[in-house]
């Protein structure tokens, strides 16, 4: 999906060294694919989420993903799609491609991706 000469920007919940890593790639069989990793750390409304706190701010986090992507993209523009990581992350892909303009998947696009090839629905259109 993407050419030669791009990369595959991942945003995780942690891109600190004890968070995703070359490691995680390599058991999850993209340990050869060019990637550039950014964390979502400096997010307080993601640290909400992650430390289980019972106030959300979806708005803040909508913006402050929007941002880390934004600013991914300007540093790295060979950057062709984007991962995120994190299963906090989906409801805010379509605002990271709005602002950047890439493909992004998240484990929904997965799901969706194996459900429509298992579960074929008959065509509607004219034949």
């Amino acid at each position: 999906m993407i050419r030669k000469d791009q990369k595959v920007g991942v945003i995780t919940a942690d891109a600190t060294p004890r968070g995703l890593g070359k490691k995680h790639l390599e058991a999850a069989g993209a340990g050869e694919v060019p990637v550039v990793v950014v964390g979502m750390e400096t997010s307080e409304a993601f640290q909400t989420i992650s430390q289980d706190k019972e106030i959300l701010y979806p708005e803040q986090l909508r913006d402050d993903i929007v941002e880390i992507a934004t600013k991914l993209v300007g540093d790295h523009p060979e950057i062709g799609a984007i991962v995120l990581e994190c299963a906090n992350l989906p409801p805010y892909a379509k605002f990271v491609h709005e602002a950047v303009n890439r493909p992004v998947f998240d484990f929904l696009t997965l799901t969706n991706m194996v459900y429509s090839a298992v579960v074929k629905r008959e065509f509607s259109g004219l034949m």
